[in-house]
């Protein structure tokens, strides 16, 4: 891989990796053809450093810095991505690129229990969220194709569908409200019922694809866990 051809500020060093594998796994997301170069080892346009914040302080000195140094900020949940959405942007008015992966921002904040909501943090895989809400009785029952190695904020972004849903089926449905860091500062919607005022702000961050800033935490409508399951398998005669 290339050498990182821009130089960290010290305010954000701690949260940058330079190493080969970091950036060379985020360098693609997993479609046919994201694998076929990666196996080939074709890594042209690696990002000059993978960071990992930890919090919203984190999110904002990266995107101080970026802004401010020309570089282009890409947001990394899962990596699931198929449509080029993580790869690193070559555009000439970017002097390099920074992958900011949420993976470490991943908790179950806060629950309602009055109001069957949480709110929870945007790099939190799939499998993860169900676990931590599992103790509460309570679950998102949103099951995207890329369920396991997807995040919250990934679903929320790229307005995901869940393919197994039988009643509600896209994301923006369960959403209650979204916290997202701009370049020009903070916006957070409030929670709210229901709301027909005017344009709904969370419509508009669902499917923003990263374009207007970092999802770094929703408030999601959740259900009750229900109290028994079972699977079968079903045989056809060829």
């Amino acid at each position: 891989l290339r050498a990182p051809r821009v130089q960290p500020g010290p305010s954000i060093l701690r949260l940058l990796s330079n190493d080969r594998y970091d950036r060379a796994c985020h360098s693609y997301g997993k479609s046919y053809r994201d694998l076929v170069r990666a196996f080939a080892g074709h890594f042209d346009n690696p990002p000059d450093f993978v960071a990992y914040p930890e919090n919203e302080a984190d999110v904002a000195a990266l995107l101080d810095f970026c802004g401010a140094s020309q570089i282009a900020a890409v947001i990394f949940g899962g990596g699931s991505s198929v449509c080029g959405g993580v790869e690193p942007s070559s555009h000439p008015r970017y002097r390099g690129s920074i992958s900011i992966d949420l993976g470490r921002m991943n908790r179950v904040i806060e629950i309602d229990h009055l109001s069957r909501a949480a709110r929870i943090q945007a790099g939190m895989l799939g499998p993860d969220l169900e676990s931590g809400l599992r103790s509460h009785g309570l679950t998102l029952r949103h099951y995207p194709q890329s369920f396991e190695f997807s995040t919250l904020g990934g679903w929320i972004a790229n307005r995901s569908g869940g393919h197994y849903a039988t009643g509600r089926t896209h994301i923006e449905d369960f959403v209650e409200s979204t916290r997202m860091l701009t370049p020009r500062g903070p916006m957070e919607s409030r929670r709210l019922p229901g709301s027909g005022a005017g344009p709904s702000p969370d419509r508009l961050v669902a499917g923003s694809e990263g374009i207007l800033g970092v999802i770094t935490s929703a408030w999601m409508r959740l259900q009750d866990r229900p109290q028994h399951k079972a699977t079968a398998s079903v045989p056809f005669a060829r």
